[in-house]
């Protein structure tokens, strides 16, 4: 019979994007005892007060695209400073975060996530229902 390792899932951030799990670096090396580990990061609408310089003052789109961009970096840099190793990043898209109505807006949120995850070697998954996920990226 093959052998099944366990499979462990760690959150990167504190619940919400740009937000640190204190406890991370103690987590992964416990995972590590017994498992490959993956990591999540939550996901959630860029605030009404987030801005960037790449986007005019009124595109919400530009802005929740580079806010799903700044949430990824973010998280890539944090996980690296343990796990610089880790590979499988999943995306934790439910609707007890923070979504704005505007299922374009949020979908361009995890577009960006996902391009930065990607263009830095990581496996990206979505972790979501699929009535969740509708709701809040619409078609996407």
């Amino acid at each position: 019979m093959p052998r099944v390792l366990p499979y462990v899932v760690i959150g990167v951030n504190g619940g919400k994007a740009l937000t640190p799990n204190p406890c991370f670096g103690g987590q992964l090396q416990w995972a590590r005892k017994t498992a490959a580990p993956s990591v999540y990061l939550n996901t959630n609408s860029a605030p009404a007060t987030y801005t960037d310089p790449h986007c005019s003052a009124t595109d919400y789109w530009c802005e929740s695209y580079y806010y799903g961009r700044a949430a990824a970096n973010y998280a890539l840099v944090y996980a690296s400073l343990s796990g610089p190793e880790l590979l499988s990043y999943w995306l934790d898209v439910e609707t007890g975060n923070y979504w704005t109505p505007d299922t374009v807006a949020n979908s361009r949120v995890i577009q960006g996530m996902i391009e930065v995850l990607q263009a830095a070697g990581k496996q990206v998954g979505i972790y979501s229902t699929s009535l969740q996920f509708g709701r809040i990226a619409g078609a996407y």
